[in-house]
């Protein structure tokens, strides 16, 4: 059977999830770039999920060879890496520097983060108002930061939170070297020791939330007694 027809597991925590559509879509990428080929626009609308629960990388009308020079730059602002606004915003569009892969790799984080956390990484305050091609207000809000997934949702892995925010990283050197790298990092997270452990984790804080709600409980009918 071919990949694609092998049936994907997605039982577990919904973090994990994210975690394992990553890995493939990362796996997908990593073939994409290891014949050459960019994507450059992944984005929700340009995944497709099998039958099999397999994610599919779509559309890529934008796909450029990577390493390309003085080349336009074309994408979805929401998803685009900072280095590509640059360009779009400064430079009439155009790129004066190869196309990196890295860039892949920050639209793929970006991605990961709003499934996470059900919001943009970044996004000017009147995004819905700006046209199509007006980099200059995303680029203001990326350059501002990102909040980290945990201070959204605390219930989130920091060994997740921080592979999500290496790919969003503002330079492309911090990020992952390859969609391979990225690849590797999600499999660790989600190999059996690191989730055995999580388990154990989120086990240890059911119980202590049950304790204290017993304590509380039993504290509770003393007093009542007492009166």
């Amino acid at each position: 059977r071919s990949a694609q027809q092998v049936p994907v597991v997605w039982h577990g925590p919904y973090p994990d999830g994210v975690a394992r559509l990553g890995l493939l879509l990362a796996e997908g990428l990593e073939a994409a770039h290891g014949v050459g080929v960019m994507h450059r626009d992944i984005k929700p609308s340009n995944v497709l999920l099998a039958w099999s629960g397999r994610p599919m990388l779509l559309d890529f009308k934008l796909s450029t060879e990577i390493g390309w020079q003085n080349q336009r730059v074309a994408g979805t602002l929401a998803y685009m890496a900072p280095e590509q606004m640059e360009a779009m915003a400064t430079s009439q569009g155009r790129t004066e520097h190869p196309f990196d892969p890295r860039s892949d790799i920050f639209s793929l984080g970006a991605l990961l983060y709003e499934l996470l956390t059900g919001r943009l990484p970044a996004k000017p305050p009147n995004a819905e108002q700006l046209a199509p091609g007006d980099a200059a207000p995303w680029l203001a809000a990326r350059q501002q930061g990102v909040a980290a997934p945990r201070q959204i949702d605390p219930r989130i892995d920091p060994g997740l939170e921080a592979i999500v925010l290496r790919c969003l990283l503002n330079d492309p050197l911090g990020r992952f070297a390859s969609a391979g790298e990225l690849a590797a990092a999600l499999r660790t997270y989600l190999g059996w020791g690191p989730s055995r452990l999580r388990q154990l984790r989120r086990r240890r804080r059911e119980v202590l939330l049950a304790a204290l709600s017993a304590t509380a409980v039993a504290i509770g009918g003393a007093i009542y007694v007492s009166r």
